[in-house]
């Protein structure tokens, strides 16, 4: 399976779902903390249910005739009310997703990892992490996952990639030499912290997220009605979560901005 091709046709969805669950993959086999130990237990079947529901979720940034792939592959899992609720973290997730969404090779995945990361901080773990487990999403990867199954190769290469090993993705191109991209995709975050300069996203928005799609017990819900302290502007913790990464791995000033501009070429906030 190409998981680069972004041709509308039957391998449109899964592919693009395939390459947000490697990203995801591949931020959380670098992770510190409370991300990796929350969600990296997770099954790929929970993952890739994640993922199909964010390809629904995307759709409207999508040119006409990928809309309308995503829009006849998905439609019979009528996934709109559990969707409308990850526009409460449109800022948070964009870069994220579109990221992956144009990714040719590896080390652009890799690149997206770092803003899923960045994403699931300011979101919130326990919260992410509760929502996968909810019985509307419970519902939904029953129904995906016996029509749109996770392809054994792309299982396979999630749990690579995990346990820290290549998975070996590559474009259906000839193999370039190694670049220093592919370097970076492969050195290790994990011996180095990550400077964390976002606070955790408001709990009066958790307890929305809570309510509407994951159904949690009251002690859960009752986590909004506590003061929560002043967010900072999302695009600006991802930038700089992914700033700090490529810091620690010695990339000089000029090469982690151009990286940061992003897939649109755009410097992010």
């Amino acid at each position: 399976m190409d998981i680069f091709q972004r041709e509308p046709g039957p391998s449109y969805v899964p592919a693009f779902a395939a390459r947000l669950l490697l990203s995801m993959a591949k931020g959380l086999a670098r992770a510190e903390g409370e991300s990796k130990r929350a969600l990296i237990d997770e099954d790929a079947d929970s993952m890739w249910t994640l993922a199909m529901i964010v390809v629904q979720w995307y759709a409207d940034a999508l040119p006409p005739a990928e809309a309308r792939v995503v829009a006849a592959t998905l439609q019979e899992f009528e996934m709109s009310a559990i969707v409308a609720n990850l526009s409460l973290f449109r800022e948070r997730l964009t870069p994220f997703v579109k990221a992956a969404h144009q990714a040719q090779s590896d080390a652009q995945l890799a690149a997206a990892g770092v803003y899923f990361v960045a994403a699931v901080e300011q979101i919130g773990v326990t919260m992410l992490s509760s929502a996968i487990k909810s019985g509307p999403v419970a519902t939904m990867k029953e129904k995906v996952t016996a029509r749109l199954p996770l392809p054994a190769e792309i299982r396979a290469d999630y749990y690579k990639v995990l346990r820290g090993q290549s998975a070996d993705v590559k474009p259906s191109s000839a193999t370039a030499p190694a670049s220093r991209a592919d370097r970076f995709d492969r050195a290790d975050f994990g011996t180095r912290p990550v400077r964390k300069s976002a606070q955790a996203a408001p709990r009066s928005v958790r307890g929305q997220v809570v309510q509407a799609a994951t159904r949690l017990p009251d002690s859960s819900r009752a986590e909004s009605t506590e003061t929560p302290p002043r967010p900072p502007d999302p695009n600006l913790a991802s930038a700089e979560v992914a700033r700090a990464y490529l810091h620690t791995l010695g990339w000089e000033g000029s090469e982690v901005e151009r990286l940061l501009t992003g897939p649109d070429g755009k410097r992010r906030a």
